[in-house]
């Protein structure tokens, strides 16, 4: 299933230049991560409160062009399952329809 988040660039967000830099982007996918949960039902507070962990063990991002402040941003999230205990979250970062970034998190 595909999740949508909508979002815009913000001063904060970016470098001196109004453009995002990268451990901004971490930022972003796990606030889309986060409220893509909450819309599905699920509690992020209750499964660490049950001592569900879900760590992150690796990124990687594919930058066709900058972020950059002002704009609003669609992020596409596709979930896909690895194993019993394992998935990754594949980030599609579009800017007007037209795809601009892909960033990939692993959890196990």
């Amino acid at each position: 299933m595909i999740h949508y988040y909508l979002r815009e660039i913000y001063l904060q967000d970016t470098d001196a230049a109004g453009i995002v830099f990268f451990s901004r982007v971490l930022t972003l996918c796990h606030e889309a991560y986060e409220a893509c949960l909450k819309r599905s039902g699920v509690d992020l507070s209750q499964l660490v409160a049950q001592g569900i962990i879900l760590p992150i063990v690796a990124t990687e991002c594919q930058f066709k062009r900058p972020m950059i402040w002002g704009e609003t941003m669609t992020f596409n999230l596709l979930p896909e399952l690895l194993g019993e205990n394992k998935f990754v979250v594949n980030y599609l970062f579009y800017f007007h329809f037209v795809l601009i970034d892909i960033f990939t998190i692993k959890i196990y």
